[in-house]
């Protein structure tokens, strides 16, 4: 299945998960060495986080958009197909 995948989506999406994990792993250790959270409640935190990852996933495919469309326009087999 991996092998029917284009090398240019799997970069594009490659690229946007390790962006994502990168800014997941700067905001742990927001919370871990900055955060001053002893009267807020687990679900609090836990709905916050939350909505930090989707923030997150939005700031890293947002960010990456223009590459990708770059990307999709320069390589000449996918405007050659008529399937796309």
């Amino acid at each position: 299945m991996r092998k029917k995948i284009p090398n240019y989506i799997k970069f594009i999406f490659t690229h946007v998960f390790f962006l994502f994990v990168y800014l997941f792993v700067f905001r742990i250790l927001f919370y871990i060495l900055f955060a001053q959270l002893e009267e807020a409640a687990t679900s609090e935190i836990q709905k916050a986080f939350s909505l930090g990852m989707r923030f997150d996933l939005k700031l890293a495919s947002i960010t990456f958009f223009p590459l990708a469309i770059l990307i999709l326009i320069v390589n000449y087999r996918f405007l050659q197909r008529t399937f796309y």
